[in-house]
Parts: structure tokens; sequence; C-alpha cells
């Protein structure tokens, strides 16, 4: 199947549905918040977004993102992000600047710092620190932390890895180190996940979702499955159309057999 990075991915609801699944003239409108646009470039970068009704244009220079704008449905600026790196490319801080203030101030949003083999970041919320969240990855397990203003942990997430395919994720609550609940996930031959298994702090096996996908690896079905009872909670569908070299063009979702979007993949050769 070729790889095609150059292509932009449109979803919207159905004003109506014609004959058979499809319609022929689907028209998009871009005030809806049910609306998401996202184009990419050559290399599969993210330069546009549209989505809840805000349109995101990134600026990259070097591979890393430099700048973020975005705008209403008006096309009006109401917030610009900004990224600040250190020699190497080593993110430090995004900031940013919006029409509440008639961008006149600027305002941390996120900052960072590196200890070892861990990222620290620190989110802010209206100029005061809010909260950190540390991030420490090894060989087959990633650890992520979640510390008040004042560094005491409240939360933490582990996860598993063999290779590159994630087994198993844990919650814990802090400082108790009390397993609040952990998830289980299972693969078939061709990597695809097929199965991710909840259970509570109990190890009593609540939800689970199962994952069914077609010849090219593209997800068709999802199912929540309640645990013990086998009650199905949530039903989704995807029934996808192909070009000629394998490329999904257009995929329709369905909820519990209810159209919920379409969502056209549009390629810039």
């Amino acid at each position: 199947m070729e790889l095609l990075k150059n292509c932009h991915q449109e979803a919207f609801k159905p004003i109506s549905v014609g004959e058979g699944i499809w319609m022929p003239n689907d028209k998009i409108d871009y005030n809806s918040k049910e609306t998401v646009i996202q184009k990419r470039n050559q290399i599969g970068q993210v330069y546009y977004e549209l989505k809840n009704g805000f349109e995101e244009k990134t600026a990259h220079q070097a591979m890393l993102p430099t700048a973020k704008y975005i705008h209403n449905v008006n096309s009006n600026l109401v917030r610009k992000k900004t990224y600040h790196y250190e020699i190497g490319g080593i993110l430090k801080k995004i900031t940013y600047i919006s029409y509440s203030d008639k961008f006149k101030h600027e305002h941390i949003l996120k900052e960072f710092f590196y200890e070892n083999d861990s990222v620290i970041c620190l989110h802010y919320s209206f100029d005061n620190p809010n909260y950190y969240e540390k991030t420490s990855q090894k060989k087959d397990k990633k650890i992520v932390e979640y510390w008040k203003q004042d560094k005491t942990p409240y939360q933490k997430i582990e996860y598993y890895y063999d290779s590159s395919r994630l087994m198993t994720e844990v919650q814990i609550n802090m400082p108790s180190s009390s397993i609040e609940q952990y998830w289980v996930y299972e693969y078939n031959d061709s990597g695809n996940c097929i199965r991710i298994q909840r259970y509570n702090n109990n190890r009593v096996a609540e939800h689970c979702r199962l994952f069914e996908f077609d010849e090219y690896k593209n997800c068709v079905r999802e199912k929540l499955v309640h645990k013990p009872s086998g009650v199905l909670l949530e039903d989704f569908k995807n029934l996808y159309e192909y070009d000629d070299l394998g490329n999904w063009t257009r995929k329709v979702i369905y909820k519990n057999n209810d159209i919920q979007c379409f969502v056209d993949n549009k390629i810039y050769v």
C-alpha cells in the first residue's frame, strides 16, 4: 500500500442520506463544530486543522513547530501560540497572546524542564502554575506522574510495552500508591489491537473494547462490552471506500446503526 502523507481529512455530519450509503452532493459546513479538517505537509506534519469551529494554522521551521494561529469562524485571530526552543531544538516553553487582552500581553501556557531521562511539563492557568506532569521513558516502560503546585504527587500512570506494543496501562493514586484501575491490551498476528480489557481496583474485569479490522488493517468495528454480563453498550462500525492503491478515500461512521458522520480523505499529488 502506498504511503501518502500530503493529504487532509474532512469529517462532517450528513444533512440527509440519499440512495445507498454515499451522499453524491455532500456539502461541508465550515461553521459547524461537527466539521473536522486536517491537512499535512509532505513529511506528515499537520499545518492546518479545523475543529470545534476554530481554524488552527501551524508554522514550522527546521521540522519544528514555531507558532500556531487560531482563528474563529469569521477568520478573526483569537489566539497565537509561540514555541520557544533552546539550541538543539529543545522545547523550553509555550506562550500565547490572545484577543481577550488585545494581544498586548504574553502569557505562559507550558514550561518544560529536563532531568536525566525525564521531561517535566509545568502547566499554567491564567499565568499561575497549575500542575506538573513528569514523563519518564525507559526501554519497555513509560511513567507519567502528576503533581500539584507544591510538587505533591496525586496520580501516576504506568505504561508497559513489548517492543512498540502497549501491553498494560495502570492508573495509580498517589501518594498511597494504590491501583485505581488498569487496562490490558491484546493484539492479532498483524499487530492490530483487538481487545482492551479494563479492570477495577479489585482486579475485577468490567468493560472491554473489541476491535475488528479489514484486509487493509483499518478498523471496521469497535464494540464496548460490559463485563461480566456481556451486554453490548456501544457499537461503532466504519465503512470504507478505497482507491486502486488501497488508500481509503471515504469512511462512514455508524454508532449503534445510526450514521454519525462521513470522513473524506483527500489526496494531493
